[in-house]
């Protein structure tokens, strides 16, 4: 296993399992599973354009949960604005002197409320910390030319297989199901289960640790039925063909301009 740090970012030069932190992971050049997505539930032409490393509110409370629960990146990457909110002109001239990952400390107070009233909501947090062999350790691949990348949150490697933790929050526990349909978690599982098995050689299981932001903060491991495994499957194969085909082409098509509403 190769470990990478932003001093020696070169990760195009690696396969396989490599430790690294976001910022060298997110700087190859590699398609990952969210990129993929993009293709398909948008369009090639929103891949191209969008920024895909802007974050919500929601997606910064996540980051900071992440954090605590693994141990990476480390707390102290995060710089935290005391203000209300990130719409002022004093926030505008602290951010300038305080580059980097930034909460507010409202957020910060928030995730560690969360983190504390999870780990003792069940043992799920403390079983998965203690199984893991690696947290937050990535796989770089070269498939039929094309260079992947994915990210598990944690993974142990097992003797005969090997299991794939991945942390998702989410307001209400009963809504999450709507949630993993829209975000297309199903084929996030195949993605990271291709890849890693591919890696290791061994199958991989995955497993979803779901957190409830909202009190009482319960944590709960979701599954996939074998129907919505098999969707997985089938959407990266269509997204990732879609994606070489742009590539051989440099056309990025953008959507239709005139679209027929119909459901069931």
């Amino acid at each position: 296993m190769i470990h990478v740090d932003e001093s020696s970012c070169y990760t195009r030069e690696y396969t396989g399992l490599i430790n690294c932190d976001d910022s060298v992971y997110f700087a190859d050049r590699g398609i990952n599973n969210s990129s993929l997505n993009i293709i398909l539930k948008k369009s090639p032409y929103h891949y191209q354009v969008l920024n895909q490393n802007s974050q919500t509110e929601s997606m910064r409370l996540g980051s900071l949960i992440h954090a605590m629960i693994l141990g990476t990146p480390p707390l102290d990457d995060f710089k935290v604005w005391d203000g209300a909110s990130f719409s002022s002109k004093a926030y505008d001239n602290w951010s300038d002197e305080n580059p980097g990952k930034h909460v507010l400390a409202k957020e910060l107070q928030k995730a560690r409320a969360v983190v504390d009233r999870a780990f003792g909501f069940n043992d799920i947090l403390t079983n998965m910390i203690d199984d893991a062999d690696e947290m937050e350790i990535a796989v770089f691949r070269d498939v039929m030319g094309y260079r992947v990348k994915a990210k598990a949150d944690a993974l142990a490697f097992g003797d005969e297989r090997a299991t794939i933790w991945d942390i998702k929050t989410t307001q209400n526990l009963f809504d999450f199901v709507f949630s993993a349909k829209k975000y297309c978690y199903h084929m996030q599982r195949a993605w990271y289960v291709r890849h890693y098995a591919a890696a290791l050689r061994k199958p991989v299981d995955f497993k979803l640790v779901v957190i409830e932001k909202n009190y009482p903060n319960a944590v709960v491991l979701y599954d996939f039925s074998d129907r919505v495994i098999e969707q997985g499957v089938d959407m990266v194969d269509q997204a990732f063909g879609i994606y070489t085909a742009c590539m051989n082409s440099g056309v990025w098509s953008k959507p239709p301009s005139n679209i027929v509403l119909d459901w069931k």
